[in-house]
């Protein structure tokens, strides 16, 4: 199946989706239907069937099958700026793991042991063992040397629900991508934390320690370093996320009005629905959330079992 057009909803009807499967849509009936596109297609589809905020669906000229505002509304993620730097000589590449180390900063850019407790974390920094392309795409380059980056991403408890970014469709055409509002360095403590992370690994990779390993560091200098402007101009053109998209279909209590699923990834007000990816989660986890993923698969597969529509 290439891709899922609207048709979640359709009563009184079983529901449908209408598939591609290379040429044709093809309309497929069942009594229950599992999403599991992840915290940017999810939404996008469950807008596209009529499920959303009342007021936008009618803008895009969508039927209101479900008022829930909460679709779409806050995808939670973890903003972050990849500082390379460049090896003395070719290094080995590695048999399993890609991360070297990773590291909590604390507010002021020290390491996380030296201010014990879990809210004092701000930042993590991971130092990669492979190329930022071979993370992507899983290649590596021709190059005998190819710069390896440290990923900086803010996870900072306290403020994980403010870093939002909305999941709007423009319109009620499937092939149509969907459109991310990004709400990052909204404010003075969301810049500081990005830049005394630059610094703090400025310094660890300029540090005589890694005279013989590290050739220099790649895109900033001593003197974008120092200046507050100039670093905030080079972190507002590196800016991205380390796609930890969570939040886009979020689960909660029946008096949340922001919840769209129950526990089980049961969306309201629906009958034969479920939502099985991360966009159930309210929040991004303080790490990644590869194995959290695989856990909620296993656990809605299992009420699925325990209790079939």
């Amino acid at each position: 199946m290439h891709g899922v057009d609207a048709g979640l909803v359709a009563p009184p009807t079983p529901p449908g989706q209408p598939a591609e499967t290379g040429s044709a849509p093809e309309i497929i009936e069942t009594d229950h239907v599992v999403l599991a596109a992840g915290s940017v297609a999810s939404p996008a589809i469950l807008l596209r069937s009529g499920i959303g905020a009342a007021d936008e669906l009618r803008e895009l000229g969508v039927s209101a099958e479900v008022d829930a505002p909460g679709v779409g509304a806050a995808l939670s993620e973890h903003p972050q700026v990849v500082l390379e730097w460049l090896p003395r000589r070719a290094l080995p590449a590695p048999s399993s793991v890609w991360m070297a180390r990773s590291v909590d900063l604390a507010a002021d850019g020290t390491p996380e042991a030296a201010h014990p407790g879990p809210d004092d974390s701000t930042t993590e920094a991971i130092a990669s063992l492979v190329p930022m392309h071979a993370l992507l795409d899983g290649r590596r380059g021709g190059a005998e040397l190819e710069p390896l980056p440290v990923l900086l991403a803010d996870h900072t408890p306290r403020r994980r629900g403010r870093l939002r970014v909305r999941v709007r469709v423009r319109d009620a055409d499937p092939l149509s991508p969907p459109r991310l509002e990004y709400v990052y360095l909204a404010d003075a403590d969301d810049r500081r934390r990005p830049r005394d992370g630059v610094r703090a690994v400025h310094g660890v990779l300029d540090s005589p320690a890694l005279a013989a390993v590290v050739a220099r560091v790649l895109g900033t200098d001593a003197r974008i370093r120092r200046d507050g402007a100039a670093l905030d101009a080079w972190i507002d053109d590196h800016l991205g996320t380390a796609l930890h998209l969570c939040g886009t279909v979020p689960m909660g209590r029946d008096d949340d009005p922001r919840a769209v699923v129950h526990g089980t990834g049961a969306v309201r007000g629906v009958d034969g629905l479920t939502v099985a990816d991360t966009s159930i989660l309210p929040t991004a986890p303080r790490r990644g959330p590869a194995n959290t993923a695989v856990l909620i698969g296993e656990l809605i597969a299992d009420a699925l079992r325990s209790h079939p529509a």
